[in-house]
C-alpha cells in the first residue's frame, strides 16, 4: 500500500514489473502469450458459477480499501455460507463429482461465444499492448 500511495502522489511512472511486484498486477507475461493468458483468466472465472461470482465481485469492490468491522465481517461469512448452499453450489459441486461441465456456466462453451470471447480478449491486449506505461490513477 505505501508503495501504491507513493506513485500515486508522486506521478511516477512505471512498468508492468514493479506494478506486479507491489501487487497491482497478478503476473507479468510476454507480450506474444498476453492473449492466451488473459482468454485462459477468462475461462477461469466464466467456469464459475454467474451468480457466486457476482457476489464475490461485490464483497471484494465493497471490502477492497479498507477494514472490515465485526459486523461486514459477520456478513461476508453469511453471504458466502448461503452461496455455498444455494442450487448453484449444488450444481457445482456435482458436476465436479461427475466430471461434467456444469449447467450454471458450462465449462467449453458453443464455440461462438469462444469466439467472441477471443476477439475481446485480442482487443484488451491491442489496447494494453498500445498504451504506454503509466503511472496509476487516483
Amino acid at each position: 500500500m505505501r508503495q501504491l500511495r507513493r506513485y500515486a502522489l508522486t506521478g511516477e511512472r512505471f512498468g508492468a514489473e514493479e506494478a506486479f511486484r507491489i501487487g497491482l498486477a497478478h503476473k507479468v507475461v510476454p507480450l506474444a502469450e498476453l492473449e492466451a493468458e488473459g482468454a485462459r483468466m477468462a475461462e477461469h472465472v466464466l467456469a464459475n458459477g454467474p451468480n457466486a461470482v457476482g457476489e464475490t465481485k461485490a464483497w471484494i469492490l465493497r471490502s477492497a480499501w479498507s477494514d472490515l468491522d465485526e459486523q461486514e465481517f459477520t456478513a461476508l461469512v453469511e453471504s458466502h455460507s448461503a452461496k455455498r448452499q444455494s442450487g448453484e453450489a449444488a450444481e457445482g459441486l456435482a458436476s465436479f463429482a461427475e466430471k461434467r461441465a456444469g449447467t450454471g456456466r458450462p465449462n467449453r462453451p458453443h464455440p461462438e461465444a469462444r469466439a467472441q470471447r477471443a476477439s475481446k480478449a485480442r482487443s484488451l491486449g491491442a489496447i494494453l499492448r498500445d498504451a504506454p506505461t503509466a503511472a496509476p490513477q487516483g
